[in-house]
């Protein structure tokens, strides 16, 4: 989530680029949203237990899986490439066990306002908050939330998607996804045979003072 104020603009085209979710199938980090020397970076793909993929930096990063080994896959960095003010958070850890598939949980993705959280024993963490902003439609609107962990099977716990459009993770199924042109990040998914959810669509907003 970025933001530029008193930018200078003109009465001419400008090319506009509206950055699309990550594929919660491969996983995939989403795409950047640029507006002329602006970029918010697409966030990060989360971890995967089966087969073993790490959790991928970006604007905000992605959550890190939980294995069937007793070791923590890390959350990866947010803010990557670097701004000031940052434009991301990093991801929370997974967890995992070699003994119990309810206690294998991802942790939650990086959210703009706030990192995610680290997934416990059988408690995938929940996404990072968004930023809320009135440019839109001046109403408070949140945007780029982190996407909440998964949890293997029940009794595990599911983490819940951050403020500004997080996708859910879920128990054994499918994670849900972003919420469409928010940039919320997908919900990790369950058990081995579930996706994360894809990612949201990102937006543009161009705010002008009319005389």
């Amino acid at each position: 989530f970025r933001t530029g104020t008193s930018f200078p603009i003109t009465a001419t085209t400008y090319s506009i680029t509206v950055g699309g979710g990550g594929a919660g199938s491969v996983p995939s980090s989403g795409s950047d949203s640029i507006f002329s020397t602006i970029t918010s970076n697409g966030g990060g793909n989360g971890g995967t237990a089966s087969p073993v993929t790490p959790a991928g930096t970006g604007g905000s990063g992605g959550g890190g899986a939980g294995n069937n080994v007793a070791l923590t896959q890390p959350g990866a960095a947010g803010n990557t490439p670097p701004t000031s003010p940052p434009q991301g958070n990093p991801g929370g850890n997974g967890f995992g066990s070699d003994t119990t598939a309810s206690a294998q949980v991802g942790g939650g993705g990086g959210g703009s306002s706030s990192s995610g959280t680290n997934g416990t024993s059988s408690v995938g963490g929940p996404g990072g908050n968004g930023t809320s902003s009135t440019y839109s439609t001046g109403s408070p609107t949140t945007y780029s939330g982190g996407g909440g962990g998964g949890a293997r099977v029940s009794p595990g716990i599911a983490g819940s998607g951050g403020p500004g459009g997080g996708g859910n993770g879920a128990v054994s199924t499918n994670g849900t996804p972003g919420t469409t042109n928010t940039g919320g990040g997908g919900g990790g998914g369950g058990n081995p045979g579930s996706n994360g959810g894809n990612g949201g669509s990102g937006i543009v907003v161009i705010r002008y003072q009319s005389f």
